[in-house]
């Protein structure tokens, strides 16, 4: 039986090797693999054409169904467009561009119209419309036929305590006082 020492000194070995197999590049016959290029991309969001925007490429890499390969090639192209969105931050800053322009992509625009139409439907159409149903409720709330006559709102209560005490009496299940 091997001592403990030996047996973590195995362990700390394979997993050295283990993170150093991960650290390098992985080999395919002979040639290391790397992320491929947006040119080399057939299809999928890598292939994104050279005079894409960075708003489309981040909205591409922040996509949760932009296949997992295709990630750090966009990020690489994120990272060599540093200036570009430094720039476009800077308008922003300097209040030359409102952000929604400069900052967002054509599918954040597109959601951000679409929120835009549904606060002006809420706002212009349905709250309108529920304060009218409101005031209707509050009104027939405050007229004399809607409310209940307090007398027998008391009987219908005493019934109801009466009923359930006979009913646990009957059948011997008094609660503990």
């Amino acid at each position: 039986m091997p001592r403990l020492s030996t047996s973590l000194l195995a362990a700390a070995a394979a997993s050295v090797s283990c993170a150093d197999a991960f650290m390098q590049p992985p080999v395919l016959r002979g040639a290391p693999l790397a992320a491929p290029k947006a040119s080399q991309a057939r299809g999928g969001v890598v292939g994104l054409a050279a005079n894409v925007k960075w708003q489309e490429k981040a909205e591409a890499f922040a996509n949760p169904f932009t296949p997992p390969q295709d990630k750090p090639a966009l990020l690489t192209e994120l990272f060599d467009m540093r200036e570009q969105i430094a720039d476009s931050v800077t308008k922003v800053l300097r209040r030359e561009t409102k952000p929604e322009e400069e900052l967002l992509g054509p599918l954040g625009k597109r959601q951000l119209k679409a929120q835009e139409t549904v606060r002006r439907q809420l706002v212009d159409d349905i709250l309108p419309s529920a304060r009218d149903q409101l005031q209707e409720l509050r009104t027939r709330a405050q007229s004399q036929d809607s409310r209940p006559d307090p007398r027998k709102q008391l009987r219908r209560v005493q019934t109801l305590i009466t009923d359930q005490l006979d009913d646990m009496s009957a059948s011997g299940r008094l609660p503990t006082p």
